[in-house]
């Protein structure tokens, strides 16, 4: 197998169809388009991994985005972060002090997320080259009752965009790819990029959007809009269509992207969201009141077809394989 995210046909084939048991005690189970566990206490739960994509150079970074998309699959299945486990995997011959360094950053994650690490577990290997740490975060269901996401949307239903598309894609290429990025830009124009890191964090909008009865969300990943609207529609059991003219995407993103003929409709987006709601436009009204940029960029429809539609063609969304900075990155 290729290195990166599994495809969603050996998901399904060699993974879930290998789960068998299903506790009573949970609401979800794992399947694509679930961005995290619910449990009929009230316990909300998602993992994420820093470490198996970009170089050593950007684990930070790279931990930052994944306690960030951890949080982030919380909100989106209707919980409120609150405390996190870690798992350090780290290789042999490493200095304590380079440990050190990582968990203090981790810790200086947490502080400024308001994230309680519970505890964990650090292990030294000769399994891996590179430091691997997994991030699992559990928050606190908000609603009264469970809602399945297929029972609760209708046709027509509006898909909201929160903020831009591949934001967290572009910050890695451009840690990444520095040194060659700043013969083509100028270090402010790249700093600009960068800066998008501070958009990583989806609590206040996905609260936003609770407020408002909104009960089906998805966080954007690796894979981009692409992929998260398929995914959508498989956990929605919809189809999507969707103007690609109305989906927000920095300038910084499309010129760094394009020098290395990224698409960045297939890359790495975190701190962006979708949200199906009845009434876009008065979701899309609060969410700018409350400073997060928004936009309608589609509905639901009664079919399984998964629909870009630019001008007068209509073009059927196929899942990435792999997200784009992973093809690149390991070319």
């Amino acid at each position: 197998m290729k290195a990166g995210k599994l495809s969603e046909s050996v998901l399904k084939r060699s993974v879930l169809k290998t789960i068998k048991y299903k506790s009573d005690d949970m609401y979800t189970f794992a399947n694509v388009g679930n961005d995290a566990a619910v449990s009929k206490d009230g316990t909300v739960m998602s993992s994420c991994v820093a470490g198996l994509m970009l170089s050593e150079d950007n684990l930070y970074f790279d931990c930052k985005r994944a306690i960030y998309a951890a949080m982030a699959n919380v909100c989106a299945e209707g919980g409120v972060p609150a405390t996190m486990n870690v798992d350090v995997i780290i290789p042999e011959k490493r200095l304590e002090s380079e440990l050190k360094e990582l968990t203090r950053y981790i810790a200086k994650i947490a502080l400024e997320a308001n994230i309680h690490i519970t505890g964990g577990n650090t292990e030294v290997t000769r399994a891996v080259k590179n430091p691997v740490v997994t991030f699992t975060v559990l928050g606190h269901y908000i609603y009264d009752t469970y809602i399945d996401a297929c029972e609760w949307v209708k046709e027509d239903y509006d898909i909201v965009l929160t903020k831009q598309i591949g934001m967290s894609g572009t910050v890695a290429l451009a840690k990444e790819k520095y040194n060659e990025l700043k013969e083509k830009f100028q270090v402010s124009y790249l700093k600009k990029a960068l800066d998008m890191e501070k958009y990583l964090d989806v609590r206040s909008e996905a609260a936003v959007a609770g407020s408002l009865g909104v009960r089906v969300m998805h966080d954007l990943s690796r894979g981009g809009i692409y992929l998260g609207l398929w995914q959508l529609a498989a956990k929605t059991q919809k189809g999507v269509e969707v103007m690609m003219d109305d989906i927000d995407i920095r300038q910084e993103t499309i010129e760094i992207c394009e020098p290395y003929g990224i698409n960045p409709y297939k890359l790495m987006s975190n701190g962006a969201m979708l949200m199906v709601t009845e009434d876009g436009e008065t979701l899309v009204r609060e969410l700018r009141h409350q400073g997060t940029d928004a936009r309608i960029i589609g509905r639901l429809t009664n079919d399984n077809d998964k629909v870009i539609l630019k001008n007068e063609d209509r073009r059927y969304i196929e899942p990435p394989k792999r997200d784009e900075l992973e093809i690149f990155l390991t070319k």
